[in-house]
């Protein structure tokens, strides 16, 4: 889900805590060892919280691409 700064407060701290996890375990193993309960666990939400945002991880992680992507270019 991208944030576009019109989201209730709660709902950008969610996304921003997904993002900030995500980016933490991309760094510590590979990407088919990640797993949408250890991302959950690490952002401190709940799994389903998790997939009201994104069906899978190959979504988030399709985002972030294409946001790193977007500032690099900028």
């Amino acid at each position: 889900m991208k944030i576009t700064g019109y989201e209730d407060l709660r709902v950008q701290r969610t996304i921003k805590s997904i993002y900030d996890a995500f980016s933490e375990l991309i760094l510590e193993r590979d990407y088919e060892k990640i797993t949408v309960t250890e991302l959950a666990k690490r952002a401190m939400i709940n799994k389903k919280t998790f997939y009201r945002y994104y069906p899978t991880l190959d979504d988030l992680l399709a985002e972030l691409q294409a946001r790193y992507s977007r500032n690099t270019c900028s």
